[in-house]
């Protein structure tokens, strides 16, 4: 999700993403309207916190009061803070080769054993 107007293909009751600015944190500034139970909504979203392919916490003040936190993760996968201790495997077997001894809070951090 690279900028509020993307939200319109994955948010099924928002209607329209308008006046986008771009914030000095590298997130953005925008009004908005949403759908729900036959009645409009009319809003102000500001990404609080902004970390690219990462985190956006998205902020809403007016309309409908909210925040929501969306984090993002490989397909792929990583190692998450908690994985330390982890066993890795020689290929399909049952041997235990190495531990996991690091990871990060977005689960993007490249495996250290």
């Amino acid at each position: 999700m690279a900028e509020p107007s993307n939200l319109l293909e994955i948010w099924p009751s928002l209607l329209e993403v308008r006046n986008v600015q771009p914030l000095p944190n590298g997130g953005y500034l925008y009004d908005w309207t949403y759908k729900m139970a036959g009645m409009r909504f009319e809003g102000q979203a500001e990404w609080a916190e902004f970390v690219k392919d990462r985190l956006i916490v998205d902020k809403n003040e007016s309309g409908i009061p909210s925040m929501f936190v969306w984090t993002y993760r490989p397909e792929d996968g990583g190692t998450c803070y908690g994985d330390s201790g982890g066993p890795h495997f020689l290929g399909d077997s049952n041997k235990i080769v190495s531990l996991t001894v690091t990871g990060d809070a977005w689960c993007r951090a490249t495996d250290v054993t």
